[in-house]
């Protein structure tokens, strides 16, 4: 996507190649996320996705029948969903481009750290409220930046705000959201066997280590092994009205 001024957005990503192997690992992602949030959705629930990508929860949301569309910034992408039947609206948020209190569930997977400030992130979170029905659910998949310290910047040169699960819950609470559920992982791994790798990226983030894949020019290597290592945080939080 291209701006007034000739800057593209995302190519770095978009035109990266993606491996067999690297598209089963998303999918089976997406299915974890999908199980997890799978009993907030009540029944003719309507779904908004923020941020869809290439549509890969959208696919679970019609596989399930659960009403979905979504909000995409990207003129191509927001094309190519519209084509394969995801009613899809075009535009960056906050604002939200949708009516107040019609939809139940809000789904919005590693979009916060994306937002510009803290004004941004906390007017996203606010709009989302406003946008939910009574006892809707907001559900937020974000990085740990205690444990990806400085590649939580390396990885994507669009991250602003930092995410932590202490920050974004002290958001959610002033916005009158109360969690119900929430997991960390790294892929689909929780519990212990999360720790074990955790332990495993404390060294391939250590600087000599990341000296060493320069001298071989492994770099790039390395930060695609260190992506996949990368930890996110799943919060569920559900639009409260008593307080």
């Amino acid at each position: 996507m291209m701006d007034d001024k000739g800057f593209t957005f995302y190519d770095w990503f978009s035109e990266r190649p993606r491996t067999r192997l690297g598209l089963k690992r998303r999918a089976r992602i997406e299915e974890f996320k999908f199980q997890r949030l799978k009993k907030y959705i009540p029944s003719g629930a309507l779904m908004l996705e923020i941020g869809p990508g290439e549509g890969r929860f959208a696919e679970l949301c019609r596989r399930e029948g659960i009403r979905y569309f979504c909000i995409e910034p990207s003129p191509p992408l927001q094309k190519r969903l519209n084509e394969e039947g995801y009613p899809t609206i075009g535009g960056f948020v906050p604002p939200i481009a949708v009516k107040s209190q019609s939809i139940d569930v809000l789904y919005a997977d590693q979009l916060l750290e994306h937002m510009p400030d803290f004004n941004a992130a906390a007017h996203f979170i606010a709009e989302s409220r406003r946008v939910l029905k009574n006892d809707g659910h907001l559900v937020l998949i974000f990085p740990n930046y205690l444990k990806e310290k400085e590649f939580f910047f390396d990885i994507d040169y669009s991250h602003n705000f930092i995410t932590t699960e202490r920050r974004v819950e002290q958001m959610l609470f002033d916005c009158r959201f109360t969690p119900v559920d929430k997991v960390f992982s790294i892929g689909c791994t929780t519990g212990i066997l999360r720790y074990l790798i955790k332990a495993t990226t404390f060294f391939l983030g250590w600087g000599i280590t990341a000296h060493i894949f320069r001298i071989f020019k492994a770099g790039d290597f390395l930060s695609r092994l260190r992506k996949n290592l990368f930890e996110t945080i799943m919060v569920i939080a559900r639009k409260e009205q008593g307080r």
